[in-house]
């Protein structure tokens, strides 16, 4: 049986896990103090009463070094971005335009042009993903960004195509430096 299109979903989540995007610190990760980040803030808390008795004369109290304490474990904290919240500032509109575009001009390789050129995906977002309806020309973008990768083509067609198949093909256009991502990451993460 052969679909005219698929409808297919994909989190912010699995977007973020197909992209191995990764934006734990030594300090923190999952948005949790890890055992460097503690170390780290015992440290500092160190540093920060040995300066008050110095300049104060007198030892910290304790309520004000919990106080310190609890600063430097929320300003940690705090700046921790999860990776689907990263993947949601990314400019997906683009990103599936490019796509569009891709496959309307058709395979780079000229022995893969069996597949119609022609729109290849519609989106719809919600808050957390996109449903995606792929249209048939969607094959001649996974196949150039698979041929390019692997040299060989994927191990399946249209009928058995999924978001997250269009992701990995993102991906590989991402390495490729065909599609722009990683500034859009680094600008975020950085």
């Amino acid at each position: 049986m052969s679909w005219t299109n698929i409808v297919s979903y994909v989190s912010f989540k699995q977007i973020a896990e197909c992209l191995d995007i990764q934006t734990d610190t030594p300090h923190v990760a999952a948005g949790v103090l890890t055992p460097e980040g503690a170390g780290y803030v015992f440290d500092q808390v160190d540093k920060y009463c040995a300066d008050y008795k110095r300049k104060q004369k007198t030892e910290l109290s304790e309520e004000l070094r919990l106080r310190k304490e609890n600063d430097y474990i929320q300003n940690l904290t705090s700046s921790y971005v999860a990776p689907k919240n990263l993947v949601k500032k990314i400019n997906w509109v683009e990103k599936f335009e490019f796509i569009n575009n891709y496959t309307k001009a058709g395979s780079k390789f000229s022995f893969l042009n069996d597949q119609a050129p022609g729109e290849s995906i519609i989106w719809f977002e919600n808050s957390d993903g996109y449903m995606l309806t792929l249209l048939p020309p969607i094959m001649i973008f996974i196949n150039d960004m698979h041929y390019y990768e692997e040299s060989t083509l994927p191990e399946f067609n249209f009928d058995d195509v999924t978001a997250y198949d269009v992701i990995s093909a993102l991906e590989q256009a991402f390495i490729m430096k065909i599609c722009d991502l990683e500034k859009e990451i680094e600008e975020f993460v950085y």
